[in-house]
């Protein structure tokens, strides 16, 4: 089939790095290299990296000063000599079939993305049954169109096998801390307009869930580093299909930050900059051909009334709705 590159970031995970070791090497399919970026670790791992790079020559070790995780995936790809790519977090870990799975579907299904559901565990105890498990190899195929619409495929990183040529002059963003991946993906997806992906219905990527993650411990000042990206990202689109994703990612993300982020970890940002960026993303919305005349509407009430725009939805779906609707367009 192909070897595979397998992408470890690891930065102060001594505590997790061998159990994820050991998931990459108890993998079913056995030509992968591993390698692993040591990110200017502090305690430990430096020293688990190396026992495990002793013990199989399919383990690599890069060394750098602490730049952060995007620099440590880039530093990965740049040195990366497999047919195909996966990246999988240094606390994580992975099913036994996890390659096999992921890169049969791809091959058999021509595809260039391959992506498996994952299994959120903060305990190992709750593996043991997962990983004793056998795999399906069952799958979904979406198109770009089908991937946009997915909350998971357009956004996670976990979970999913790439070939190597669409990551061609592809590179993570390295100022931004939160959602470096979701980035990464989208630009990979708006860069392949006929990109093609197999979904496995297996959860096969095993999530660790950290109380000191990095999305649970950020302020507002990390979020809006995100939704500056979507507002440049908007203003660069070349189709109506990007230049709609992006408005509209840009209204779900900014009333989310607005309502459940900024009260509770407001950071330097004051209300006057946040009334401010609302009225950004309202004039975007008001100025935009690209979206569909319900889902505008729909989108400035969320940005600037979301309690109504809760209230609007449940409209929305109700029958009698759907039915009037039906009514004017005979």
């Amino acid at each position: 089939m192909g070897m595979t590159s397998i992408i470890v970031p690891v930065y102060n995970t001594a505590q997790y790095l061998e159990r994820c070791l050991d998931s990459i090497l108890k993998s079913t399919y056995r030509d992968f290299e591993v390698i692993c970026i040591d990110d200017g670790s502090e305690d430990q791992s430096p020293d688990i990296l190396k026992r495990y790079a002793d013990r199989d020559l399919r383990i690599r070790i890069i060394t750098q000063s602490n730049q952060g995780v995007s620099a440590a995936r880039n530093a990965g790809l740049n040195a990366a000599q497999g047919d195909y790519v996966t990246f999988i977090d240094s606390d994580d870990c992975i099913h036994p079939d996890y390659l096999k799975c992921l890169m049969t579907a791809l091959i058999d299904a021509s595809c260039d993305i391959a992506g498996c559901q994952l299994y959120n565990f903060k305990e190992d105890a709750a593996l043991q049954k997962v990983v004793a498990s056998e795999a399906d190899v069952a799958y979904d195929i979406y198109d770009l169109s089908a991937i946009l619409q997915d909350s998971f495929l357009k956004s996670f990183g976990a979970g999913k096998i790439y070939r190597r040529e669409i990551l061609e002059g592809k590179r993570f963003r390295k100022d931004v801390i939160l959602g470096e991946d979701v980035l990464f993906i989208q630009d990979i997806l708006f860069s392949h307009q006929k990109i093609r992906m197999a979904v496995l219905k297996e959860k096969l990527c095993f999530y660790y869930v950290r109380e000191d993650s990095a999305t649970r411990s950020v302020n507002t000042d990390i979020w809006i580093q995100l939704i500056r990206c979507y507002m440049k990202r908007y203003d660069a689109g070349n189709t109506s299909l990007e230049k709609s994703f992006y408005l509209e990612e840009l209204a779900k993300r900014y009333s989310f930050i607005r309502y459940y982020i900024y009260p509770y970890k407001p950071g330097t940002v004051t209300d006057e900059y946040m009334k401010g960026l609302e009225k950004e993303i309202l004039r975007l919305l008001r100025r935009d051909h690209s979206l569909k005349l319900m889902k505008k509407l729909s989108y400035f009430i969320l940005t600037a009334f979301p309690q109504t725009y809760r209230r609007f939805r449940k409209v929305r779906r109700s029958k009698w709705f759907k039915r009037l609707l039906h009514y004017r367009r005979k």
